[in-house]
């Protein structure tokens, strides 16, 4: 039996997946501004005006790709359940990232950092700072899908404590690539400090 669906089994067995939460959440995010690679970027939620900036950082990231269109973004931005955050260096976007909330599960929808950005630790920040949000919000598990062939992203995400899960065949239908499910067990990270900038 694969490492991946011993993993798999583990997490069910634990329901990881099977809570319910009494009242729904209410998601707020205050601005604010933190370094990286020695430059000053500012983090706010997302709004409708950002989606333009979204599309273009998304074809810089992707070769000219659009894995999500302006009428996903405005779908997504409109959910009670859902944050969508954006890093700006001035007025030009770097990064975005979203996460959805469903119970006491949390799950990245996506992030994505610009191509002069990438390497330099934006995106393991930007993945703290989700992290940390989920727990305060009383999440006892995140999760996220990364292309089997993305071993750097991978990488990242096991280093900041995701274990995989399971295959889903052909997650990303442009080019019928197979996603890797990952989690991040949040329970047993409860009562660590929290993350300074």
């Amino acid at each position: 039996m694969s490492q991946i669906v011993i993993m798999w089994k583990k997490f069910k067995q634990h329901n990881y997946f099977s809570h319910f939460k009494k009242q729904p959440l209410k998601i707020e995010f205050q601005p604010f501004v933190f370094s990286v690679a020695g430059q000053t970027v500012q983090i706010m939620r997302a709004k409708p005006d950002d989606i333009s900036n979204m599309l273009l950082l998304e074809t810089q990231a992707y070769n000219g790709r659009m894995p999500w269109n302006a009428e996903v973004f405005q779908s997504e931005l409109a959910k009670s359940n859902l944050l969508y955050l954006v890093v700006y260096q001035s007025s030009t976007l770097v990064a975005y990232a979203g996460v959805r909330i469903n119970q006491l599960e949390a799950h990245i929808t996506n992030i994505t950092v610009a191509p002069n950005w990438q390497g330099q630790g934006l995106g393991t920040q930007l993945m703290q700072i989700m992290i940390e949000l989920v727990q305060e919000w009383g999440c006892e598990c995140v999760s996220l899908e990364v292309r089997v062939d993305n071993l750097i992203a991978q990488k990242l995400y096991r280093q900041l404590g995701f274990s995989p899960t399971f295959i889903r065949p052909n997650y990303y239908q442009e080019t019928q690539t197979d996603g890797l499910n990952m989690v991040l067990d949040l329970t047993q990270t409860r009562n660590k400090k929290g993350i300074k900038f």
